[in-house]
């Protein structure tokens, strides 16, 4: 079975440690949008709302929230978390792309 999303144990345990809140339950939210230079971007949020329509997914103790066409863009794609001299940042390697462009939030299918 194809997996939805993949994520490395660096961004996991990142993404344990931004979602742990004592007083409530945090979530990742993904988000996908048509706009930015390449036609798509995606979005990543913290929410505490799971919404009717949100799909959920469970990764290793951490809760995914996401939209359908939003899931059926990246599925398959690797989050990644990168820490580099300018900041850290989330991003996603989707693999149905054909081009990305250089801010790292924006691609084409």
């Amino acid at each position: 079975m194809d997996k939805v999303l993949i994520i490395n144990d660096k961004t996991k345990r990142h993404l344990k440690k931004i979602l742990n809140d004592k007083v409530q339950r945090l979530f990742l939210r993904i988000k996908v949008t048509s706009g930015g230079c390449a036609g798509f971007q995606y979005y990543f949020t913290v929410d505490s709302t799971v919404n009717n329509n949100d799909i959920k997914i469970f990764i290793d103790q951490i809760v995914i929230l996401i939209d359908k066409i939003s899931l059926s863009i990246i599925k398959g794609s690797h989050i990644d978390y990168l820490e580099e001299l300018i900041g850290s940042k989330l991003t996603i390697k989707t693999l149905k792309s054909s081009f990305s462009c250089g801010c790292g939030s924006s691609f084409s299918m």
